[in-house]
C-alpha cells in the first residue's frame, strides 16, 4: 500500500481550521488561469483528506468551466498524483483553497484585505480575427468573432474557418504584461496552441504558435468598429 504520510501536526489542524469570518484572498489572481488549477486541487485534497475543501459540485463545475484550459491543467495537475496516497503533510490554508474555488465558481475575486468578494467584470466584444493558417488556408483571411472576457481569460466562440473545420479558442494573460497563451480546438480534430501579446488598451492582441500536425499560424485580433 502506498504511503505518503498520516503526520498531521498542529499546523495542519491550525491551517485547515474553518471559521465563520470571510477568508482573505486578495493576494490570489483568480484571474490567472494556472493559479485557479492550483488551488482548485489543493481544495480537493483538503476535502479528500481532512474534509475541509469546496463541495465536489464546485470544483466539478470550475473543472469542467476550465475544460480545454492546457494553464488551468497544468496547475490542476501539479498535485493532483497526491490523492492516490492514504495520506498528506501540511496541508495547511485549506480555507483559503476552498475560498478561491467558490469565488470562481460564483464568478467573484476578492479585491480588498477583508476578504469580501466584489464581482469580476464580464466583457463581451466583437473583434476581427485575421489569420493565416499553413496547409489549411490559402492566405490571410478575416473572420468577425466574438470574444468573452472575464479578467485576463477569455474565450472565442465556435467560427468555421474552413468546410469542415470550425474551431473555438481560449486565452489567458499571464500577467498586467498583456502577454499570455492561446489553444485552440477545431471539429475536426485538430488543435493548436501559442503564445500572444495586447497590441495596447482596446487595441486588439497579435500572436503565432503551432496546430498538431505541425502547421504554423500566426494572427491578429482586431477591434470591430462599433454599431452605430
Amino acid at each position: 500500500m502506498r504511503y505518503f504520510s498520516i503526520l498531521f501536526g498542529m499546523l495542519v489542524l491550525v491551517g485547515c481550521n474553518t471559521t465563520s469570518e470571510p477568508v482573505d484572498i486578495s493576494d490570489v489572481d483568480l484571474t490567472n488561469s494556472y493559479t485557479v488549477g492550483w488551488y482548485t486541487t489543493k481544495s480537493e485534497l483538503c476535502g479528500h483528506f481532512l474534509g475541509s475543501g469546496a463541495s465536489n459540485q464546485k470544483i466539478q463545475a470550475v473543472t469542467e468551466n476550465y475544460r480545454g484550459n492546457e494553464r488551468f491543467k497544468k496547475g490542476y495537475d501539479l498535485n493532483h498524483g497526491l490523492l492516490a496516497f492514504d495520506g498528506v503533510t501540511n496541508l495547511y490554508n485549506c480555507d483559503k483553497a476552498k475560498a478561491v474555488v467558490e469565488a470562481v465558481y460564483s464568478g467573484q475575486i476578492a479585491t480588498s484585505k477583508t476578504g469580501y468578494p466584489t464581482q469580476i467584470q464580464e466583457k463581451s466584444a466583437r473583434f476581427y480575427l485575421d489569420v493565416s493558417w499553413e496547409n489549411v488556408l490559402k492566405g490571410r483571411e478575416v473572420y468577425p468573432v466574438m470574444v468573452k472576457q472575464v479578467g485576463r481569460t477569455g474565450t472565442v466562440k465556435p467560427t468555421t474557418i474552413t468546410v469542415g473545420k470550425t474551431c473555438d479558442a481560449t486565452f489567458t494573460y499571464y500577467d498586467i504584461s498583456g502577454t499570455g497563451d492561446w489553444d485552440v480546438n477545431c471539429t475536426d480534430g485538430t488543435s493548436a496552441t501559442g503564445t500572444l501579446r495586447t497590441r495596447g488598451p482596446g487595441k486588439g492582441s497579435s500572436g503565432f504558435g503551432i496546430d498538431t500536425l505541425g502547421n504554423k499560424i500566426e494572427f491578429l485580433m482586431l477591434p470591430a468598429p462599433a454599431m452605430s
